[in-house]
């Protein structure tokens, strides 16, 4: 005897009952509104309303594919259509400026006429650039701690302030 059988879709969402009052500190406090089921699990009397749910996305209860089980539990994704394509891509570098430039490249062979500077990651050039920019920062800073002040004022460029010291005074 096979009808009737239970059938159940992938989907289903189980209700969310709420309606619940409850006091804190005096106040009273509602639950949030509760859900209601969807895709609830259907019963069916014959082949007809098989069918008919069926192609809904309902399947009978207990029935399993093993190809879908396997994928599953060893983490294969499943095979489509889609194929990874490395180019055409966008590639990026630090120019002359300090400013970030792009260029798309069609193919490789582009790509490599582009030079190795050129890279496809554009937070790692971004990190680059931040970098470079301190690193010069740093640099600038080194060129005119060292230099004498003498030099400084032969240049017309006022003397350096002296550093200021501050000092507590303990009674």
């Amino acid at each position: 005897m096979e009808y009737p059988k239970e059938m159940r879709h992938p989907q289903y969402v189980p209700a969310v009952v709420s309606g619940y009052r409850r006091v804190a500190n005096g106040m009273a406090i509602d639950d949030p509104p509760g859900k209601p089921a969807r895709f609830n699990s259907v019963w069916v009397n014959n082949r007809d309303q098989e069918e008919y749910y069926a192609s809904m996305g309902y399947a009978p209860k207990g029935e399993s594919d093993p190809t879908r089980y396997r994928a599953q539990l060893i983490g294969e994704e499943r095979a489509g259509p889609y194929k990874h394509q490395e180019y055409p891509c966008w590639l990026y570098t630090i120019g002359d400026d300090g400013e970030i430039k792009s260029a798309l490249a069609e193919t490789a062979e582009q790509a490599k006429s582009l030079g190795d500077d050129w890279l496809p990651d554009l937070a790692a050039v971004k990190q680059i650039q931040a970098e470079v920019k301190v690193e010069g920062q740093a640099r600038q800073d080194a060129a005119t701690s060292a230099v004498p002040t003498t030099v400084l004022a032969k240049n017309g460029v006022a003397e350096k302030p002296a550093k200021v010291r501050r000092v507590s005074v303990r009674k």
